[in-house]
């Protein structure tokens, strides 16, 4: 049993925190009733962390709300801090990624090992950071989870060995070495029945084929598994054969010890002992892991421009207070978590705008592992299956087979998580099929079928898929969303990355989505009316669905980049975007717009680790853009190093130069630093920056000088 495991079924204090994590599921179904509608806001990024120890560290995996495009990493050798680069994929949601904004992911502090903080920060539209922090030096890999959702962190101690069957994996062939990876990914994230086949498959292969040392790890896997499972007999059975055909293995010792702890949990009580009135393991009441984390926050921010030398100014004040919280209770069997994050927003400025309420989570999901079954009710978003966001409603998921699944979800779409109450008038239902290795090793994937009503008229019907590839040198991924009854492709997405060389990775994208993503609701806009509801009084369904087509423009692009590696502290990176967005019909008293493109952009990077101070990163990059509509070259510079042992420093500086075709030419200067400071479980935050927009050219150009500043403080528990 882990350190952070407890038994619950004895002792008030077991009991306390059993109460306080079914007290924190209780909110997750509870807590919408009565909340205020709130303003549009853009969409959170993190979700959720697991981190589990292994031989030389710790395996983290970061779950993050929408699909991502892992870049680039650093440091490449061994830091405190990880900096991970990523491009957030749209595929087609109704939530902008252009909103995207700094937020912290609560770490849950009796099992974090040297972990201290998780950050996600959008820096523009295609780039976002993923930071990490770690009270000791380590030595990171990474890669993008299985499902391009997610990031995969091994973080070893300097000089440590690696993981049992992944030194040896390197030696493996291909497939067999794949194997083995993907069982151990399978039976972190509790998919027991699919490891279990994985493992099978390795120990079914000819000897010649796989390494002594390969079988050797797969058979005390599979014991692993099945003990895990409640499985006894069958886990003594296969400690019991690594025992015979490897008596003298590196894990003979550690394999007896489990044999014997099964034999002597089996074994009949003697006759003079008392029976216990202690339930077994497994057993109602039995020992059951609980934990409670989560963070409070409050920021205060303030902006404010002056225009020229009129004495105009524009300011925003705001007080934002955050809550995320998570309850989780598992057993051998069986896991529960509910899981709440809110926002609720002070407008001190005198523009009238009205306090907010915003909830971007708040849910329950249980889990039977034992039976390959899942089920999360309340306010969530997915990003695969069709949908389109956020929904208020049930998922849920049987493994019917070790190599697939099926799920079906209903529910309440969400336009935005500021929506407290759902619209009772719109609502969606769908199913999907989750496959893995069926005819290719190494490919997963999904086809979906989903459809979306709204005041009786059909919103959306869709089917499509998503395909996954993964090697030990490449990731590739591809999406498609087709809507039957507009006969339009919603979204075309394909990704891949190929690691060329040890010290070269080649990126490609391609993409097609229609903008925004083509629902019978996008009739709505230009129109005077609030919903689909009195829009149907003038018009019939037909009717509207032309507007929502005429409405729509498609959005083609492809990027083609590259990252090098010269030296270990340095990397290289360019980056070469081509797209081109279609025009859009005249009608119903809205004026169409006019195509744009092909507009063209290039950027190259040169990222630094240990620079200034040891594990400080420095960043370079050059951006040119070229579109009909106007042109601008911009450099950006930061930094990200630490002071004095507790504080961090992050430097920034922006300029750009912008000339548009329709309005006039400007240059833009934008400085900023930003410090943190931590103290245990709490973290301090400043950041102050400027802009300064001086006129080059143009009747209608204006001289522009601004500020801002950010405080805040984070509690962590």
């Amino acid at each position: 049993m882990s350190g952070w495991a407890r038994d619950v079924s004895t002792g008030s204090n077991g009991w306390t925190s059993c109460v306080l994590a079914l007290v924190v599921v209780a909110v997750s179904v509870l807590g919408t009733v009565g909340l205020a509608r709130a303003q549009v806001r853009g969409t959170r990024a993190l979700r959720s962390v697991t981190i589990d120890g292994t031989e030389s560290g710790w395996a983290i995996e970061v779950q993050l709300e929408f699909p991502i495009r892992y870049l680039r990493h650093s440091p490449q050798r061994p830091g405190r801090t990880l900096h991970i680069e990523v491009d957030p994929l749209d595929l087609g949601s109704a939530e902008a990624l252009e909103g995207l904004a700094r937020e912290s992911l609560p770490v849950p502090t009796s099992r974090s090992g040297p972990l201290r903080s998780i950050v996600f920060e959008g820096t523009s539209a295609n780039q976002a950071i993923v930071e990490l922090q770690f009270s000791q030096s380590l030595v990171f890999t990474v890669e993008p989870g299985a499902d391009q959702r997610s990031l995969r962190i091994q973080a070893n101690l300097p000089g440590a060995a690696k993981p049992a069957g992944i030194e040896q994996a390197a030696d493996a062939p291909p497939q067999v070495a794949a194997l083995l990876v993907r069982a151990r990914h399978a039976i972190r994230d509790g998919e027991l029945d699919l490891a279990i086949a994985l493992l099978t498959r390795v120990l079914e292969m000819p000897e010649a084929g796989v390494p002594v040392e390969i079988r050797m790890d797969a058979r005390e896997l599979v014991g692993v598994t099945h003990e895990r499972r409640g499985q006894r007999a069958h886990a003594a059975a296969e400690y019991e054969a690594y025992l015979a055909d490897h008596p003298d293995g590196p894990a003979a010792t550690r394999v007896r010890q489990r044999l014997e702890a099964l034999r002597t949990a089996s074994a009949p009580p003697s006759a003079d002992l008392r029976r216990s009135t202690r339930p077994a393991l497994g057993q109602s009441g039995a020992p059951i892991r609980r934990e409670v984390f989560g963070s409070l926050a409050a920021r205060y921010f303030r902006n404010e421009v002056r225009v020229d030398d009129d004495d105009t100014e524009f300011s925003a004040s705001d007080v934002l207070a955050d809550v995320d919280l998570a309850g989780r209770l598992d057993a051998e069997t069986w896991s529960l978590r509910g899981d709440f994050t809110g926002t609720y927003d002070v407008d001190l400025g005198d523009e009238g705008r009205s306090d907010d309420v915003r909830i971007s989570r708040l849910m329950i999901r249980g889990d039977d592992l034992a039976h390959g079954l899942e089920a999360t009710l309340g306010r969530q978003r997915r990003t695969n299956g069709g949908v389109l966001g956020r929904f208020d409603g049930l998922y849920a998921a049987a493994r019917l087979h070790p190599s697939w699944k099926v799920s079906f979800l209903t529910g309440l779409p969400v336009e935005t998580y500021a929506d407290a109450l759902p619209n009772a008038e719109t609502w969606l239902f769908g199913g999907s099929v989750d496959f893995e290795s069926l005819p290719i090793e190494g490919l997963q994937g999904q086809v979906f079928a989903i459809g979306q009503r709204a005041y009786s008229m059909t919103d959306r019907t869709a089917i499509g898929g998503e395909l996954r590839y993964a090697t030990d040198r490449t990731y590739s991924f591809t999406y498609l969303d087709y809507d039957v009854v507009f006969d339009s492709l919603n979204t075309f997405l394909a990704s891949s990355t190929w690691r060329a060389t040890d010290a070269t990775d080649l990126r490609l994208l391609v993409e097609r989505r229609n903008a925004p993503a083509l629902t019978l609701q996008t009739a709505l806009q230009g129109q005077f009316v609030d919903d689909l509801d009195e829009l149907k009084q003038t018009r019939s369904e037909s009717e509207i669905r032309d507007l929502a087509l005429d409405r729509t423009a498609a959005i083609w692009l492809g990027t083609l980049g590259a990252t090098h590696r010269p030296i270990e502290r340095l990397q290289v990176s360019t980056d070469l975007t081509v797209s081109h967005v279609s025009g859009t019909e005249s009608s119903a008293g809205v004026i169409g717009s006019e195509a744009s493109g092909p507009d063209f952009g290039g950027t190259v990077q040169l990222l630094l680790s240990d620079w200034l101070v040891e594990n400080g990163i420095g960043s370079v990059s050059v951006r040119y853009f070229e579109g009909d509509a106007y042109r601008s070259f911009m450099t950006m510079a930061y930094s990200r190093f630490n002071l004095l042992g507790a504080f961090r420093v992050l430097p920034r500086l922006r300029w750009e130069w912008q000339d548009s075709k329709l309005d006039d030419s400007r240059s833009v200067l934008r400085p900023s630093v930003e410090v943190d400071w931590r103290h245990r479980s709490w973290l301090l935050n400043t950041e102050l920056g400027a802009q300064w927009e001086e006129p080059i050219s143009g009747a209608g150009a204006v001289r522009e000088v601004g500020y801002f500043i950010e405080a805040g403080v984070r509690w962590q528990f």
